[in-house]
């Protein structure tokens, strides 16, 4: 049987035809050229500013503290980069200050490594002075006269970031700290997210 074609479906058939004609156009110019890096690679930014959420979870006092900071990055190439971060624990009224340097090994994982300061302190009066017995009790630390310390402690951490709009950015990842105390070593994990503006 013959089947007659209208005009209309011969101009359906050239649309479609230009295009598919202009895919392989269209990715020889967003295809970066043999030996040349990516786009992402050549125009990143150089300063981030983040948001940390996320809990910290103490191995030797078994307590999971909220955690909230921020973060300043600095990136000398696409891959390579350092910060400063601060983040505050709550319950126990500490503060901890990280200045680490992060490596991109592949795509949006990451690992980072570097030193830090815990600073722990007691308010003056009442039962956080004192402490609490049971379950609810910090672990002890030694305070000085001025009713705070500061330890050293030295954090490894990995994490995975997803880049969207040109410039936000959103990561997932885990640290693990050493808090080096006067009589023994400290551990604690950070799970948490961070939420990041370049520029």
């Amino acid at each position: 049987m013959r089947i007659e074609k209208k005009p209309q479906s011969w101009f359906m058939i050239g649309l479609l035809a230009c295009a598919l004609g202009s895919v392989p156009a269209a990715a020889q110019e967003t295809e970066p050229a043999h030996g040349e890096p990516a786009d992402h690679e050549e125009h990143f930014h150089k300063n981030e500013l983040v948001l940390i959420l996320g809990v910290t979870h103490e191995l030797e006092a078994g307590d999971n503290l909220f955690t909230i900071g921020g973060e300043y990055v600095r990136k000398f190439t696409p891959r390579i980069g350092a910060s400063a971060a601060f983040e505050h624990l709550s319950h126990v009224n500490a503060w901890v200050f990280v200045f680490p340097v992060a490596f991109r090994v592949h795509e949006g994982f990451h690992v980072s490594t570097g030193p830090g300061i815990e600073h722990l302190s007691r308010r003056s009066g009442g039962d956080e002075a004192e402490g609490h017995v049971g379950e609810d009790e910090p672990h002890e630390v030694e305070v000085g006269d001025e009713g705070a310390d500061n330890l050293f402690l030295w954090r490894v951490g990995a994490g995975y970031l997803f880049e969207f709009g040109g410039r936000y950015i959103i990561s997932v990842g885990a640290a693990y700290d050493w808090v080096f105390e006067e009589h023994g070593t400290a551990r604690a994990w950070l799970f948490g997210m961070k939420f990041a503006v370049g520029f």
